[in-house]
């Protein structure tokens, strides 16, 4: 919506803007990303430091985060708001994901015991292996960042890693930019079996190779949108104010069930699993300065969270993963930084 015809329409309903993005749940359990453009009363800051509150009596109008319209809902129909950010929007438009300069970082390793990495990196248009590696990005509509991690103990774990990324860095290169947020998530799940299949074709032609597979994680921007997905136990972590939280969760036996007696044993991967899947979700809640990790389980295997906190405290990626060799170096290690809401 043109500047001007946001601010006739606050000049006509006599209502003050704000600058802000909130979380609208409605009585029926919808949940609406938007900007108010209305006077919001009593709201009381929760644990988190962020906004949570029951509406007052005042009708609430907002801009719709993901619709070029507004919405007017009476307190009625409100359940829930929160304040996910202030300062987010400028008053003459949209100023999101794909408007910030994204800034990226990766160091993929062979580690101390393997004879050869087979863990693999997806940096928008590039894939590539042990290597350090830095990229910026600024107005891009649609990028794509992910790990792969060719299973040890299956032939072929390097290709695998390499077509697995390769096959999503093309998809990614044709997503249109227009997709709603459900059909991003049905895109990615159409390639992922699209690259299950790819995989076992490959094995079927060549006897050698057959049963490779390979492990994944990745952060896709879409827009105004940040999706995370993953099949196996590389793993994301959001990063804000030096303390992590884990996104995803492995996708490994516990040993409890006959079916996965072995604990630690792979429950879902790309390539050798009878029923393998893409857990896909939206990440909500993003801040300015909020970064993203991404790992192999070389890195994770051989440090605790505590231990990672410490090393990205000192913002050295290289230091990081030397730190996983010094413990042992047990496997290949692969991590990728991501800053999604650096500015020029």
């Amino acid at each position: 919506m043109r500047k001007s015809t946001f601010d006739s329409f606050v000049r006509k309903h006599g209502l003050r803007r704000f600058d802000a993005l909130v979380r609208v749940t409605l009585q029926d359990g919808t949940s609406h990303e938007a900007v108010w453009v209305a006077r919001v009363p009593d709201l009381h800051p929760s644990a988190d430091g962020r906004f949570k509150g029951i509406i007052g009596d005042e009708p609430l109008v907002f801009y719709l985060f993901d619709e070029d319209r507004f919405a007017v809902w009476r307190c009625s129909e409100v359940k829930n708001l929160e304040l996910l950010q202030e300062g987010y929007l400028r008053p003459d438009g949209r100023e999101f994901l794909h408007k910030m300069c994204v800034e990226v970082e990766a160091v993929s390793d062979v580690g101390r015991v393997r004879e050869k990495n087979e863990d693999c990196v997806l940096m928008q248009e590039t894939v590539f292996v042990d290597d350090h590696r830095q990229a910026s990005y600024q107005e891009e509509e649609v990028l794509v960042f992910a790990v792969a991690d060719g299973m040890g103990g299956h032939p072929a774990g390097d290709e695998a890693s390499k077509t697995v990324l390769e096959s999503l860095r093309d998809h990614a290169g044709e997503m249109s930019a227009d997709l709603g947020g459900d059909a991003v998530k049905d895109s990615l799940k159409a390639w992922f079996k699209e690259a299950q299949s790819q995989l076992q074709a490959i094995g079927r032609e060549d006897p050698y190779k057959n049963g490779l597979g390979t492990t994944l994680a990745g952060l896709l921007i879409h827009r105004d949108r940040l999706f995370r997905f993953h099949a196996g136990d590389s793993r994301l972590y959001q990063i804000r104010k030096d303390k992590m939280e884990q996104l995803t969760i492995d996708h490994r036996s516990t040993g409890d069930s006959y079916a996965f007696a072995l604990p630690g044993a792979l429950t879902n991967c790309l390539g050798p699993c009878k029923k393998p899947y893409l857990e896909v979700e939206e990440i909500a809640d993003v801040q300015r300065n909020d970064r993203f990790l991404l790992c192999t389980d070389g890195l994770s295997d051989m440090l605790s969270k505590q231990d990672i906190e410490l090393e990205l405290g000192r913002n050295n990626l290289r230091r990081l993963v030397q730190s996983a060799n010094d413990a042992g170096g047990m496997d290949n290690i692969t991590v990728m930084m991501i800053d999604v809401s650096a500015q020029r």
